[in-house]
């Protein structure tokens, strides 16, 4: 980008019907959400632990890049990445 740049990661939770891509986020609310500041040519690691409530097969953990523009604005940086995961219960 050449100027540091402020990213808004979101985990949103689907399933094998959610669809997203490069133009299009997944249409679900973010049930995790992690905001940054980056300089130019720079990087982070968020480490992040998730607890689902629910137990299933094929869930999709999706994870959107968005940026807040000059003009303050969220916008879809077009770029996401998804892990398939089944969920059981815990042993007790």
């Amino acid at each position: 980008m050449g100027y540091p740049m402020w990213y808004v990661v979101f985990l949103k939770i689907g399933n094998m019907s959610t669809f997203v891509n490069e133009t299009i986020p997944a249409d679900v609310e973010p049930v995790w959400c992690y905001e940054v500041l980056l300089n130019h040519n720079s990087n982070t690691t968020i480490p992040i632990t998730v607890s689902l409530n629910r137990t299933g097969t094929n869930v999709r953990l999706i994870f959107e890049l968005w940026t807040i523009n000059e003009h303050g604005e969220l916008t879809y940086h077009n770029r996401w990445v998804h892990l398939w995961i089944n969920v059981t219960k815990p042993t007790i």
